[in-house]
């Protein structure tokens, strides 16, 4: 009878143990909207979040906080990890003023005697004993001018180092005394001279030795389909998508938001705002992008994938552009030669969906008749399904041939871009040169704006080009005055080239 029951109480205790064990494993930081830890949460795992949009906080308060133990968390008033921190190594019920009112980057380190988050491929793992044994801490890329307050002083004994980062050790704290310089690979017991000798440490990058990911070069697949990374810089698990409609990308991409894309050729992929291919179009992509716009990191919520399509034959330069009514060169068509097309009624009525521009050729398209109304800009190459703010909505167009050869490349338009906060940060969206006559047009509060040679922009106040004028403007300008910041409600954009212009002739 006592073996029985000594036998009970012993599983009891291996059972809590493991429960225990599993909660430790589990633990994550925690991050509420509001004080008491309520309202919207949001859980990290160690690692740097060099943007609010990374962490998925932006536009959101931080105002209360669980830190589990052997966690430590560090949050930025700025982006990239930068401006005033508040660290927190223990619960905090109401931050209040500690913190901005929106964080805009965190750092999350982790130290423990078990396991943490050992899938993090973005941290360099330093152990206490020989053989990757005993407590360890996960370093995500950055300084440490002191280890005291993580594995602790002289106390390291071994390390496992990712591919493609690196990590450097200091016999004293603040990077002095004797260094190991930079070490690429894993060490299973640090030899004399280092073992429990290391005070400080540097982790970063290899290919350009900062705290930031480098940009990968796109990863590559013979097969047909769109891969979406949770991180910048293809970085983090894939998801891959085959042409066709996600209703619920949240869902899809297990609550991971999309950042990076690698997109084969020949295909389209279009970001809602709302589920069910719903809300507004926040990018379209035809390329590999390492950073897509913080719209779509942000608010990404649905997802269309089109596949490729051969265009048919193209027209010659006699006959200049052929214009399609269906997406991908299908319907009926109608070849245009230079000029300026005021109406539809002068194409026949047709309604252009798609169209093959042959080199040496731009057409441009406008929402209203007589060239008015928002513009598409210069289109140089084929497109197989034109977006929605053309697709059936064209009320006139202008074709021009730039005389382009292949020792000449074509004079390519590539538009302004505009930010909603000083220093080219915050959503942002590309103009292309037309007439945007209220904010709703362009959807971005404007602080910011990079402007490439060959451009002009005006900017007003007041909708339909009224109200204080900017005059022309055709350089960068990081932070508008007070008079037009997040003041714009409309713009025109006017795209001159870099290249003489061709005279155009009327139809």
């Amino acid at each position: 009878m006592k073996l029985r029951i000594a036998a009970t109480v012993l599983r009891m205790a291996i059972f809590i143990v493991l429960i225990l064990h599993a909660a430790a494993v589990l633990a994550q930081v925690r991050l509420y909207s509001e004080c008491n830890y309520h309202g919207r949460v949001v859980t990290l795992q160690p690692g740097n979040f060099y943007s609010a949009e990374q962490a998925g906080i932006r536009n959101t308060r931080t105002q209360s906080i669980v830190v589990p133990a052997g966690y430590r968390v560090e949050l930025y008033s700025e982006y990239d990890l930068s401006g005033r921190a508040f660290v927190a190594t223990s619960n905090q019920s109401c931050l209040g003023s500690n913190v901005p009112a929106f964080v805009q980057s965190i750092r999350v380190v982790y130290s423990g005697a078990n396991n943490g988050n050992a899938t993090n491929q973005n941290v360099v793992r330093l152990h206490a004993s020989c053989n990757f044994s005993g407590t360890h801490y996960l370093l995500p890329p950055g300084e440490y001018p002191t280890l005291r307050n993580t594995i602790g002083n002289n106390a390291l004994s071994s390390f496992q180092i990712p591919e493609g980062m690196v990590l450097e050790i200091f016999e004293q704290d603040n990077f002095g005394g004797a260094s190991t310089g930079p070490i690429s690979i894993d060490n299973v017991c640090l030899n004399g001279a280092w073992n429990n000798r290391a005070s400080s440490a540097k982790v970063y990058y290899r290919s350009n030795g900062d705290w930031h990911p480098p940009v990968q070069p796109p990863i590559e697949s013979n097969e047909n389909v769109v891969q979406v990374f949770p991180s910048c810089n293809y970085m983090g698990q894939a998801f891959t998508f085959r042409p066709g409609d996600y209703n619920n990308l949240p869902r899809d991409m297990d609550n991971r938001s999309p950042s990076s894309i690698r997109i084969p050729q020949g295909m389209t992929v279009t970001f809602y705002s709302q589920t069910n291919l719903n809300g507004g179009v926040l990018g379209k992509y035809t390329a590999n992008n390492a950073c897509m716009s913080y719209l779509v990191q942000f608010s990404g919520r649905s997802m269309r994938i089109t596949g490729s399509a051969e265009p048919p034959s193209g027209p010659g330069p006699g006959t200049s552009i052929a214009v399609y009514d269906r997406c991908y060169y299908s319907g009926k068509h109608v070849n245009l030669g230079v000029g300026r097309f005021a109406s539809l009624a002068n194409i026949g009525g047709l309604s252009p969906a798609s169209m093959i521009v042959p080199r040496g050729y731009a057409i441009t398209l406008y929402q209203g008749r007589n060239f008015t109304g928002a513009s598409s800009g210069r289109i140089t190459s084929n497109n197989t399904c034109l977006s929605s703010a053309f697709n059936g909505r064209t009320g006139s167009i202008v074709v021009e041939y730039t005389g382009a050869t292949a020792e000449q490349p074509i004079d390519r338009e590539e538009g302004i871009s505009i930010y909603q906060d000083c220093g080219y940060r915050g959503a942002n969206r590309k103009l292309m040169s037309g007439n945007y006559a209220s904010s709703a047009s362009f959807g971005v509060s404007i602080a910011a704006l990079r402007i490439p040679q060959g451009y002009e922009v005006q900017l007003f106040t007041g909708s339909n080009f009224t109200g204080q004028s900017s005059g022309r403007l055709t350089a960068n300008n990081q932070c508008l005055s007070a008079s037009f910041r997040n003041r714009v409600r409309s713009i025109r954009v006017t795209y001159y080239g870099r290249a003489p212009r061709t005279e155009l002739l009327d139809e």
